[in-house]
């Protein structure tokens, strides 16, 4: 309760506020951006009820101060020292002279509504309901006159009747062509005869705002809006600059034998590259698939079927690189025009950083033509090799050996040729290190060798128990899956379903206290989909349950377990993220939804566990998994004290990550 002493709302202090917002979304699900909206309406409960407290407990014994010494009854919260500042505060000469002045303005509105605390918001929605009116259609003027008619649909105000029928003569004045309104002199605004006040909106209800309603312009938009087209005037002007050097170059080609000008590449064989993907997994192997340009057999710069050479800051189309330069001077800033180039032959690569398990972005790597070649203006090294990065896989990973002052991170070199260690520039999968540092390393070299060697485009389908998930499901493995499995790459929900299985197998039929969503179900899903998904599987289950629910969340997974008995709602994340607004919303809506009995419960309270943390974008699957195994293992403990124990560890070791995945390797081998 905020102390009835403050004078006004906004001289609470913010600490408090704070402690008000932290408390109202813990009891309810709430958008942070209502946070002003919600401390509003909190402030104006809490000034009504210093106007009751004021009204009937201090006014009317104003005259017996005896009878003013203690607080109500009734409010047990009311400390003694706060009533005593607060009784003195309002019989104060200076505060009777502000609520004098406010009821001097009070009396000026004599078109008062009769909606009492429904207000216009529960009024739009009684109209929505008896006319199946949608809001857009409500116009203010019906609103505010529904909001000043009796049950019959009469006025009984002769001040609020004419006006009532003004606005019915302004209405047919707009409908016949003959009244013109402007922004926010509306029919409403006209027929009462005052301007709109700055903060509100007359017949609309709390917290709307003239802006908001009347669809105003940012005070400097206007600005915004020179400033926007003068940038856009400057690259109009750049454009043509850069048009007209190509016009130029072009017609000094048109008169000179093509020596080696590198080709613009066509939209059809331009690379996209990723930009967005900052996550770790995919629900889908197939986007997996490398958007690159066909590899092409490249010869010299100077025969007539060259197919083009990039150097260090051209597009990834060419395959080649060339060394020497035939240096022109132009007027454009064009890269110079290679002659006479020694061509190294190109090959599809993926690059790693730190580790070979750790790929971030895909490319091309060129045979080195020279001992002592050079990458912009640098020589390359005994130990790099030039690659081109084609797209980004950790957009924000570091460069191994950076531009200084042009390009340090990954998606800076998109499109460009860089110097890599040659260690991790990975041309196959027998150069992938299955990362498997111990005693596991063998067993998953073996399965990468196998499934290499047998699988072609068919996959392996495993069917779940119906007890598993509480319906039919199956998972179905390619060799992509598989490999990135033993790659230590994106894992698929296809693999996270088969060792929910081996879990079921092993350790959940004992005690049969865990139940598990299907995460490609509830992955795929959205809003009041995903809400069902979540009912439906409840509904399956005794009160005393745990349901594990792994989610994909744009790439990435993540773990949340609900405890059925307390609706608790715990979230682990391998990035240690906190849970984001939708899935708060969707989730509490499908544990809601069973409240069938027609009580009014708390919602779910929701815990963010300190859990390991994944050192790499493609470990999030992997981690996942673990967290899984380790809660079902733990079986004499609670869940609350179970997610206590993730917190004395920052990540996992490789060797634990690999138990995980020789367990679903084991599995997957049964059904090979």
């Amino acid at each position: 309760m905020v102390p009835i002493i403050y004078e006004s709302w906004p001289k609470v202090p913010k600490d408090l506020k704070e402690i008000i917002w932290n408390s109202a979304q813990d009891k309810y699900v709430i958008d942070p951006e209502r946070r002003k909206t919600v401390l509003s309406a909190i402030g104006e409960r809490w000034k009504s009820f210093k106007a009751i407290l004021t009204k009937v407990h201090i006014y009317p014994f104003k005259n017996q101060p005896q009878l003013l010494t203690r607080p109500p009854e009734k409010y047990k919260f009311i400390t003694q020292e706060h009533w005593d500042i607060f009784v003195k505060s309002r019989l104060s000469e200076d505060f009777q002279a502000k609520s004098k002045l406010q009821s001097e303005r009070r009396a000026k509105n004599i078109y008062n509504h009769r909606l009492g605390r429904k207000g216009y918001v529960g009024l739009v929605e009684e109209l929505k309901q008896s006319l199946g009116t949608s809001v857009d259609k409500l116009d203010r003027c019906d609103l505010w006159k529904k909001a000043r008619q009796n049950k019959k649909g009469l006025y009984l105000d002769d001040a609020v009747r004419e006006k009532a029928e003004l606005i019915d003569e302004l209405t047919k004045q707009k409908k016949d062509g003959n009244l013109v309104i402007q922004v926010n002199d509306d029919i409403l605004t006209l027929a009462l005869g005052t301007p709109e006040h700055s903060g509100r909106v007359r017949a609309a209800g709390p917290f709307i705002t003239p802006a908001a309603y009347f669809n105003h312009p940012k005070r400097n938009s206007r600005k915004n809006v020179t400033e926007l087209q003068q940038k856009v005037n400057e690259q109009a002007d750049k454009i043509l600059e850069v048009n007209q050097m190509i016009h130029e170059l072009q017609a000094e080609y048109d008169v000179i034998p093509p020596q080696g000008l590198p080709i613009i590449p066509s939209s059809e064989n331009t690379v996209i590259p990723s930009s967005e993907n900052t996550g770790s997994n995919t629900n889908n192997s197939d986007s997996r698939k490398h958007l690159v340009t066909p590899f092409v057999e490249t010869k010299s710069c100077g025969s007539q079927d060259w197919s083009g050479c990039p150097n260090d800051d051209y597009h990834l189309e060419s395959e080649s690189d060339c060394q020497s330069m035939d240096k022109r001077n132009t007027k454009s800033d064009l890269p110079p025009v290679k002659s006479n180039c020694r061509i190294g032959k190109s090959k599809q690569c993926r690059l790693a950083v730190d580790s070979k398990a750790n790929i971030v972005a895909h490319g091309m790597v060129f045979e080195r033509v020279e001992l002592n070649e050079k990458i912009h203006s640098v020589p390359l090294g005994e130990n790099n090799i030039r690659v081109a990065i084609e797209y980004a896989i950790s957009p924000n990973a570091l460069l191994p050996v950076p531009v200084i002052g042009e390009m340090t991170m990954v998606k800076d070199a998109i499109g460009s040729c860089v110097a890599w260690p040659k260690e991790f520039v990975l041309t196959g999968v027998e150069e992938v290190e299955c990362q498997a540092a111990g005693e596991n390393s063998g067993p998953i070299h073996a399965f990468a060798s196998l499934i290499d060697q047998i699988m072609s485009t068919d996959s392996i389908t495993i069917a779940m128990q119906n007890g598993i998930f509480g319906e039919q499901v199956e998972a179905y493995h390619n060799k992509a899956d598989l490999m990135c499995l033993c790659n230590m790459q994106d894992i698929t929900g296809s693999c996270i379903i088969t060792y929910i299985r081996v879990l079921y197998d092993n350790l959940v039929s004992h005690g049969e206290k865990y139940v598990f969503v299907n995460p490609v179900s509830i992955s795929s899903a959205r809003g009041p989909d995903a809400s069902a998904i979540i009912t439906k599987r409840l509904q399956t289950a005794k009160t005393d349950k745990f349901f594990f629910v792994p989610y994909n969340m744009r790439g990435h997974w993540i773990l949340m377990v609900i405890d059925s008995s307390s609706m608790d709602i715990y979230w682990l994340d391998p990035m240690q993220k906190p849970p984001s607004i939708d899935i708060k919303i969707y989730v509490t809506a499908g544990i809601k939804a069973l409240q069938t009995d027609g009580k009014r419960r708390p919602n779910p309270t929701w815990h963010s566990v300190k859990c390991p943390k994944q050192p790499m974008d493609s470990q999030c699957g992997y981690y996942v998994m673990r967290y899984m195994r380790e809660l079902v293992e733990e079986r004499n403990l609670s869940i609350s004290e179970k997610v206590l124990l993730f917190a004395e560890k920052n990540s996992y070791s490789q060797d634990e990550i690999d138990e995980v995945r020789l367990e679903l390797i084991d599995f997957i081998l049964t059904h090979m």
